[in-house]
């Protein structure tokens, strides 16, 4: 329940986020296992349930955008 499948881009390009310490659980094992992975810089774990935190100021901040 810490990590969430965020994005599969290819069969062997697949994005994973979550909780900084499973990532870095998870990274390791990739290591381990002669996995290439490597850790994205970003700010939040978009794709996951953490953007429920932020889900309402989102909405409030996004209300105004229409697409075209």
């Amino acid at each position: 329940g810490r990590l969430t499948v965020a994005v599969v881009n290819a069969p062997g390009s697949v994005v994973v986020s979550g909780d900084l310490d499973a990532l870095e659980e998870l990274l390791a094992a990739c290591e381990a296992e002669g996995i290439r992975a490597r850790r994205l810089p970003v700010n939040y774990a978009a794709h996951s349930v953490q953007v429920e935190a932020i889900r309402e100021q989102l909405l409030t901040d996004l209300a105004g955008i229409e697409p075209r």
